[in-house]
């Protein structure tokens, strides 16, 4: 997943049995285990995550990095 680091992506991730989708992430972190990134459609919410909870992430087409 480090080569979504500084990109803006689309995210799904299965929270629970509960499925949350991000369309515009600014992906700020990548550890080991945990994936970090901004919604920058809800004003930039920061959000963190455990990476086996990912269940998609891709480059985003919903808007450009600027």
């Amino acid at each position: 997943m480090e080569e979504f680091l500084d990109k803006l992506c689309y995210i799904s991730v299965d929270l629970h049995g509960r499925e949350l989708f991000y369309l515009c992430a600014l992906v700020t972190n990548v550890t080991d285990t945990h994936i970090s990134f901004e919604d920058t459609i809800k004003g930039n919410e920061d959000h963190c995550f455990r990476k086996i909870d990912i269940v998609e992430i891709k480059l985003s087409t919903r808007g450009e990095q600027q």
